[in-house]
């Protein structure tokens, strides 16, 4: 219990003292953390979509900077194993796991970890609003006591608060690429952006919400100016990412006249 309560004193936040994210002082958490469960390395991994085709991928780690480097000019995620279970799974992984596949040794990742002196881990995958995935890993150095079942659970515990902090990155991120985390939209231009996404035109969206054709483009193009789109599909895109609209939030809007807002 004593051990939960510390984990609790780092990651868990005094929502009432209003406490702005840091980086630096996330990465510090971690380091605390990461000693406080047993374990010698973290890494905590976010990626943010900005587009549809492209994310900004955000890493905070302690692990050896040699295999960080190796890892990364080797473009080693395109075929990192612990990275495509974290896109298709919700469940832990050992690391232990990945090194009995059958994958060639170029090509095992954690494998490829062990020459620079990482031994036994575990990955736990995340997810958070707007398409953000991520994962926390914790590992021990190479030749380290054997991984206890009670450090993995410490370690998916740890996961749970640290899930809390995506959103944060997430909104940092969005701050650098759009300038702002949501745009201004009004609840018309949030249905009628709402229904595009849905495939309807422009005549389909005046039949179902009430108004004409006209003043259902004057909504698109005044939400695709705020958020800096060049098309109607752009505009949906970059809606849905930074959500300004989501799934069933304008639910109580279909089908129904909306007032002037």
């Amino acid at each position: 219990m004593k051990v939960v309560e510390k984990i609790n004193s780092i990651l868990v936040r005094d929502l009432q003292a209003g406490e702005c994210f840091n980086f630096d002082d996330l990465n510090r958490k971690l380091s605390e953390v990461t000693e406080v469960i047993g374990f010698e390395h973290f890494l905590f991994a976010v990626s943010v979509p900005v587009t549809v085709m492209r994310a900004e991928n955000v890493v905070l780690t302690n692990q050896p900077l040699d295999w960080r480097q190796f890892y990364e000019e080797n473009e080693v995620m395109y075929f990192d194993q612990v990275v495509l279970h974290c896109r298709n799974s919700m469940l832990p992984i050992h690391w232990k796991d990945i090194i009995k596949n059958s994958v060639p040794d170029d090509k095992n990742v954690i494998k490829l970890a062990s020459d620079f002196g990482l031994g036994e881990g575990v990955t736990v995958p995340l997810r958070a609003n707007h398409g953000c995935l991520g994962l926390i890993s914790f590992s021990n150095l190479k030749g380290a006591t054997k991984l206890s079942h009670e450090a993995t659970i410490l370690a998916t515990y740890v996961s749970s608060l640290v899930a809390d902090y995506i959103n944060d990155i997430r909104n940092h991120v969005c701050e650098q690429q759009f300038g702002q985390v949501k745009s201004n939209l009004t609840l018309r231009e949030q249905v009628c952006l709402a229904w595009v996404a849905e495939g309807k035109s422009s005549w389909e969206v005046a039949q179902i919400i009430g108004c004409s054709e006209r003043t259902v483009n004057f909504h698109i193009q005044n939400a695709s100016e705020k958020l800096n789109a060049f098309s109607r599909t752009q505009a949906v895109s970059k809606a849905l990412l930074t959500g300004s609209i989501e799934p069933m939030l304008v639910y109580r809007s279909v089908g129904k006249p909306i007032s002037q807002s």
